[in-house]
């Protein structure tokens, strides 16, 4: 199993450096198996309470690369997968 992509959702805007920047939080991965892909996603996050536009009832969600280290440690979840 290959991890080709992370799934990943803005869940809100912080300040540094008088820079506006986004957290984001992994909530998933686009695996490739046996010629296959296919996302696993965290069955604890809760998509109702990602911030959206006035009016509308998508959320969206990024890919970024496996191997991207945008991410904060902590918003990073345990990569064994049982299977």
């Amino acid at each position: 199993m290959t991890v080709l992509k992370k799934l990943c959702v803005s869940t809100g805007e912080y300040q540094k450096n008088g820079e506006t920047k986004k957290r984001w939080k992994v909530i998933g991965h686009l695996h490739e198996y046996e010629g296959r892909e296919y996302i696993t996603l965290d069955a604890t996050f809760n998509l109702a309470a990602v911030p959206r536009k006035p009016g509308d009832d998508r959320v969206s969600v990024n890919l970024f690369e496996a191997d991207d280290k945008r991410q904060k440690a902590d918003d990073l979840p345990d990569e064994n997968i049982p299977f």
